[in-house]
């Protein structure tokens, strides 16, 4: 064969070759490359389009292995310094604001508390029982102030800056004396300084007085707890006059708080108030601190006498509990103090009346903290809203 046709044969199988590849390479097109107009270009452009397409492809191959590749770790290739600074920018980027983590806060308390019972004791859960109207008290306000009406009410708590909720709230009161204290606790009130109620002082106190479940919140220094330690010293003394105590009972009120510091102060206050009463002829009222680092055996004697009182932090109340040296069969009067418990985890704080087994009685909470708590205490409550109250004082706000 002359080499002259021998050339034009191979250069016909290696035309017929490159149409094979380049038909191969358009069907491959049509599936990889993005839709294209109809048209005389089309293909055109399809071919054009061919080496992107498949650098494409490429890239998502060689993102999706970076992805399966391991960040972190002996075969992230990187070195511990490298791997740190990567864990500090995500850090940077992922940090929360304090509203975001006051909001996450606020939604973490009441999600947990969606699928939880109310503040119940297990006999009443047991039977059933629920509880739609107030302890039954002997403090009734002055005629004049009962017959004040509704719109002179709320002009006092306006003036006073208070914000009020709840059904049938008792009027507010101006004075200690209006309220009805016996002089030896206006006496005491005066040696420490104390001539007028607060806001928080003018409603809560007859809320309290009255045996309604109350919840107030009022900014630090406001009075919050002369609230609860008056009508819970009121109440033990009222108790003591009809039946005294024998020997290992009691108490006739508790008072739960966070920390043994504010422990200690309520239970001066409450010392201050019986000794005072005690040297105007009233009955021993006899008030225990319950707290962590007090030996125990030094109290002995007030237990078995019976105690009227008892001021205690959640870990302690509890062991007393447990081993039995306190009861709170007869106790009536429950109040909470501060906000530094955790409400979230449910088994301390407030939750002392419930896991205590206080069967019918008087619930006081008094915190600092945003209104938002309110949501939560009240789905705390084991009564209906007609027993509940929540009593809210603001600071007055500056003249200009």
């Amino acid at each position: 064969m002359p080499l002259k046709q021998r050339k034009m044969q191979e250069r016909q199988k290696v035309q017929t070759i490159a149409q094979e590849v380049e038909r191969a390479i358009r069907e491959s097109v049509r599936v990889l490359a993005p839709r294209l107009p109809a048209g005389r270009w089309g293909l055109a452009r399809a071919d054009a389009c061919a080496p992107f397409a498949y650098r494409a492809v490429a890239q998502q191959e060689s993102e999706s292995e970076k992805e399966s590749a391991p960040r972190l770790g002996p075969q992230s290739g990187k070195s511990l310094l490298e791997q740190a600074q990567e864990l500090k920018r995500e850090a940077a980027l992922h940090q929360e604001t304090p509203e975001e983590r006051a909001r996450r806060e606020e939604q973490k308390l009441l999600s947990a508390l969606e699928n939880r019972k109310k503040l119940m004791t297990d006999q009443e859960l047991a039977k059933g029982i629920v509880y739609t109207e107030a302890l039954k008290t002997s403090w009734r306000p002055p005629r004049h102030i009962r017959e004040m009406s509704e719109k002179e009410r709320d002009a006092v708590r306006e003036k006073w800056h208070i914000v009020v909720e709840g059904d049938n709230i008792p009027p507010p009161i101006k004075s200690f004396q209006e309220m009805r204290f016996p002089p030896a606790v206006i006496s005491a009130l005066r040696a420490k300084g104390i001539t007028r109620p607060t806001p928080i002082q003018i409603q809560g106190l007859p809320v309290a007085l009255s045996g309604r479940d109350m919840i107030g919140i009022a900014f630090t220094g406001s009075g919050k707890t002369m609230v609860f330690t008056l009508p819970m010293v009121m109440r033990a003394l009222e108790a003591e006059l009809k039946l005294p105590l024998i020997e290992k009972e009691g108490p006739i009120s508790l008072v739960v708080v966070p920390s043994r510091e504010l422990a200690s102060q309520i239970y001066e206050g409450c010392v201050h108030l019986a000794d005072h009463l005690k040297r105007d002829g009233f009955p021993e009222i006899r008030v225990l601190l319950c707290i962590g680092g007090i030996n125990m055996a030094e109290q002995a004697p007030v237990l078995r006498r019976g105690v009227h009182i008892v001021v205690a932090t959640c870990g302690r109340l509890k062991d007393m509990l447990e081993k039995k040296k306190l009861n709170l069969d007869i106790c009536q009067y429950v109040a909470h103090g501060g906000v530094t418990a955790a409400p979230e985890t449910g088994a301390e704080g407030a939750d002392a009346r419930g896991a205590a087994g206080v069967a019918h009685g008087t619930g006081c909470w008094c915190w600092t903290k945003p209104i938002a708590w309110w949501t939560w205490a009240r789905r705390r409550t084991c009564a209906r809203s007609s027993r509940t109250s929540r009593c809210v004082a603001r600071r007055p706000r500056a003249s200009v």
